[in-house]
């Protein structure tokens, strides 16, 4: 249906429907045609049941965290040093629990007498690449407004940011020619040719210097680059198929929010107000204002109530909580509570969005190829079409299963946390889960293979029960959800 519409809103066909006859049946002519599917965008979502927690409101944070408890996913939480946090948004209620630790001394240091600090469900956890929706949430809020159109070309506005700075380079002296015709819309979907950072430089940097903010100018110069590596992957191609995943897409995107706001510096750019309408950020029912954080300068120990997290760095493991959080300006830059994740993809692309209107929700979900180098999601306008087979371990084709089989969202990683973020049309719920370890984790001594996945497949399990009750609907959660830590 979505590659439908996209086809039947280019502007070739809006110049020519509707026709004379249909515009005398619907009353409708060309110029409506947007209004038309922003009044009819419910139509067009997925059509099911919605169901409700049948635990009474008061009870539902302690629902959720004894049926997580029940999966065992509490224990191998806690085994493991790690912290684990779980956040539900439906219509009614945001439903949280929060398990293992948000910081165990012992765990890289195993001499500590510190006693390790139980995990809170406000604590926030650096979330890596969920970035990347809220700075297409901003330019999508831009393209709404008409203050910028999603086909102008990107590289104006970002380089008068670069500008604005002072810098006396622009995009086009550091990337080939191909990239000065990018639209806003081909950075968005990761279509254009732009090589991706050189990670090891940017690991070798945190364990050279942990406190060494590496700006968004050193991305796009030397610091972070593979000097034997190509910086446009399509030749002389404008655009690449299939997409590839590519963070340095989004600090374009994230120039072109600078130029076109003016800012004086990167550092003092309000990423929060640009993503969410004030008033949603003032909502008391949402926790935007407190647990909504863009980091920029400093280690994560200078702001407040973020979680401790843990990379293996050989010899050993290193508690990075005093080292440089800003891990990439406008595509990695972002740290949240669990809830409020929930609630950014609850409020983004909800059968009632206030993040953006209906059409926009939809635009943003024209999915394209499989990325190439990210496994088997599609991306669309900062948004990833996540299927549950993957993050939840859903054998979806169990009897019943399939429409449960895909949220869209965002996932996120910092190095030693690992995000997954999610709204699930069948069940209108935001969810997100979050830990502080990406890494191997153990049980009773055995490893447990795709950690992060078989922790996220115990979590659904939790929550498709809390939402469905002892009522399995449509299919059985218990024989769907395959973990094999249970």
């Amino acid at each position: 249906m979505l590659d439908l519409l996209k086809v039947q809103t280019s502007s070739n066909v809006c110049s020519n429907w509707p026709t004379t006859a249909v515009q005398n049946i619907t009353g409708r002519n060309a110029t409506d045609i947007a209004q038309f599917f922003r009044e009819n965008a419910a139509s067009f979502r997925p059509n099911t049941t919605e169901v409700a927690p049948t635990t009474t409101a008061g009870d539902l944070d302690a629902a959720l965290l004894e049926l997580l408890e029940a999966t065992g996913l509490g224990a191998i939480v806690r085994n493991n040093s790690l912290g684990f946090w779980v956040s539900v948004r439906t219509p009614t209620d945001s439903i949280n629990a929060a398990l293992g630790y948000s910081s165990a001394p012992q765990f890289v240091n195993p001499n500590s007498t510190v006693p390790p600090t139980p995990a809170e469900t406000t604590d926030i956890v650096p979330a890596g690449s969920l970035t990347k929706s809220f700075t297409a949430a901003a330019i999508m809020r831009l393209v709404e407004a008409g203050e910028i159109g999603i086909n102008d070309t990107a590289l104006p506005l970002a380089n008068k940011a670069l500008q604005n700075w002072g810098e006396t380079y622009t995009l086009e002296d550091l990337y080939p020619p191909q990239l000065a015709n990018a639209t806003i819309k081909q950075l968005l979907a990761m279509e254009t040719g732009i090589m991706e950072y050189y990670d090891p430089a940017v690991e070798a940097e945190t364990d050279n210097d942990p406190l060494h903010d590496i700006t968004p100018q050193e991305y796009l110069t030397n610091l972070t680059l593979n000097p034997n590596r190509e910086k446009w992957r399509c030749g002389n191609d404008t655009t690449c198929d299939p997409p590839m995943y590519c963070s340095m897409g989004y600090l374009m995107l994230t120039l072109v929010l600078a130029g076109h706001t003016g800012v004086a510096s990167w550092e003092t750019m309000d990423q929060r107000s640009l993503a969410i309408p004030p008033e949603v950020v003032a909502d008391p029912n949402r926790s935007y204002n407190d647990s909504l954080l863009f980091f920029k300068t400093g280690p994560c120990s200078a702001y407040p109530r973020v979680a401790h997290y843990y990379d293996y760095r050989s010899p050993g493991w290193e508690d990075l909580y005093d080292a440089s959080c800003l891990n990439g300006w406008g595509f990695g830059n972002v740290g949240a509570s669990a809830a409020v994740a929930a609630d950014f993809f609850f409020d983004l692309v909800g059968r009632d969005p206030r993040i953006v209107d209906g059409l926009t929700a939809l635009q943003m979900q024209q999915w394209g190829g499989v990325l190439m180098n990210h496994h088997t999601e599609r991306y669309g306008l900062g948004l990833m079409y996540l299927p549950l087979s993957r993050y939840g371990l859903l054998n979806d084709s169990a009897p019943g299963a399939e429409p449960y089989s895909f949220g869209v969202g965002h996932n996120g990683c910092d190095y030693g946390t690992y995000t997954h973020n999610i709204y699930l049309p069948s069940l209108n719920a935001g969810i997100s889960m979050m830990m502080s370890r990406d890494e191997l984790l153990m049980d009773n001594g055995t490893a447990i293979p795709g950690s992060g996945e078989e922790l996220f497949c115990l979590g659904y399990k939790a929550i498709f029960h809390l939402l469905m009750g002892n009522n399995t609907g449509d299919f059985d959660i218990d024989t769907a959800f395959v973990c094999s830590q249970q």
